[in-house]
């Protein structure tokens, strides 16, 4: 039952990370070099979403890569990718051990989902 009730948000989300993605090739965070001419700000953001990824602090990572695409207007093309690639590798590393049972997994993903009227939760 539970499973049911987490099911269609999780879905939701995971299909909105896909289209919002597409399939990357490259692994979570790789790329760095694309940020090197980046505004420090956003080169500042993208090293810090990307050493939440690598340490699977999920929520934080999830959140940061989300706050870089929102700037989508002063990244490059190129930047843009990365931070996708980079977010959909991270959601589906996210949903895997999730799945598997991990415990710190659950829990990001119970903060991420969406509650009724769009909004989710804080962290």
């Amino acid at each position: 039952m539970t499973v049911k009730i987490f099911a269609v948000p999780i879905s939701a989300f995971l299909i909105g990370c896909i289209v919002l993605a597409g399939c990357g090739k490259s692994a979570s965070g790789s790329g760095t070099s694309d940020f090197k001419g980046a505004p420090p700000e956003i080169k500042a953001a993208w090293n810090t979403a990307v050493a939440a990824d690598k340490a699977n602090d999920y929520v934080p990572a999830v959140l940061g890569y989300k706050r870089i695409l929102l700037q989508r207007d002063q990244l490059l093309p190129r930047q843009v990718k990365a931070v996708e690639e980079a977010s959909s590798k991270l959601f589906q590393r996210l949903v895997d051990a999730s799945t598997k049972g991990d415990p710190a997994a659950k829990q990001a993903l119970s903060q991420l989902r969406p509650t009724k009227g769009g909004q989710r939760m804080p962290p």
